[in-house]
């Protein structure tokens, strides 16, 4: 089985660490890259992060596990207040997005997960 390469670019937004994925894969190789989100984000002392997954080719996610990946995110990346950019088709209810905490969005336009990101935390 011949397996998609995914790349990872890490971009310092002003106080935001974006973390831009593209290529093909499945949902495991999508996990281990946000542990290694998790890794840089701490390395580099952000407390604010965006994933932005742009899986293309054969390996899209399907909404299920959209919303696996974002569980894993969330508990992986607690402590940080983090944005998950995905198509507006792969989002789950909202009741669903509460159960991932108060510091962890799921949204479709980038503008406004960033403007979330600049939001204070409600500590």
């Amino acid at each position: 089985m011949v397996r998609t390469r995914l790349l990872m670019t890490f971009v310092p937004d002003g106080a935001v660490l974006k973390a831009i994925v593209a290529g093909g894969a499945r949902l495991d190789d999508a996990i281990a890259l946000v542990d290694q989100v998790a890794g840089e984000a701490h390395r580099q002392s952000f407390h604010r992060v965006l994933i932005v997954v742009k899986l293309v080719s054969s390996g899209e996610l399907c909404a299920a596990e959209y919303a696996r990946l974002a569980r894993h995110a969330a508990a992986r990346l607690s402590g940080l207040r983090c944005a998950l950019l995905a198509p507006a088709e792969h989002h789950t209810g909202a009741a669903r997005r509460r159960q991932l905490g108060p510091d962890f969005r799921v949204f479709a336009d980038e503008d406004m997960a960033m403007s979330w990101l600049a939001q204070p935390r409600d500590d």
